[in-house]
């Protein structure tokens, strides 16, 4: 497993998880959104909790490998999740517009949106 280092707190989870979660920060640092993530993790306790995490730009994670007594949870739906987001995420669409020679675009009927 992997131990999570968030916002002062820390949490183990699965391996995949934690570096789903990781690559997903990136992706969002880089595109400057932020994304709630409920994410099942290993308490003191040994028990699966949820935890919600906000992950954006600012977020600050850290992800250690940890030796742990407990059995890292089923996870591989949340991780497929994460996986595909932060590869939307990642990908970067532009759209290429060559007009005809000698036409005249106004810049203010293009739509940038």
């Amino acid at each position: 497993m992997k131990r999570i280092s968030y916002a002062g707190e820390s949490f183990l989870t699965a391996d995949r998880a934690a570096d789903a979660l990781v690559d997903l920060a990136a992706v969002l640092g880089e595109s400057h959104k932020a994304e709630v993530v409920e994410l099942p993790v290993i308490d003191r306790e040994g028990r699966t909790v949820p935890v919600r995490i906000v992950v954006s730009q600012a977020t600050q994670l850290l992800s250690v490998p940890e030796e742990s007594p407990y059995l890292e949870p089923d996870l591989d739906d949340i991780v497929r999740r994460l996986e595909e987001r932060a590869r939307e995420m990642s990908h970067r669409y532009v759209a290429v517009v060559t007009p005809p020679a000698g036409s005249i675009i106004d810049l203010d009927d293009i739509d940038s949106g």
